[in-house]
């Protein structure tokens, strides 16, 4: 994935979709890569809050 395309995901994490909505955004990656970004994501926003 390049850059530009982790940030994209991130972003959609942010936002509150869940694993599958982005899954569904992005069929072209890797489930195993979104799946390292979202859980990655998910675990800096529930230490932020």
């Amino acid at each position: 994935m390049k850059e530009q395309d982790v940030r994209a995901v991130e972003s959609l994490c942010r936002c509150g979709m869940d694993l599958e909505a982005i899954l569904k955004c992005f069929p072209q990656f890797p489930r195993t890569e979104i799946e390292k970004i979202f859980l990655k994501i998910r675990r800096l926003t529930a230490a932020s809050a």
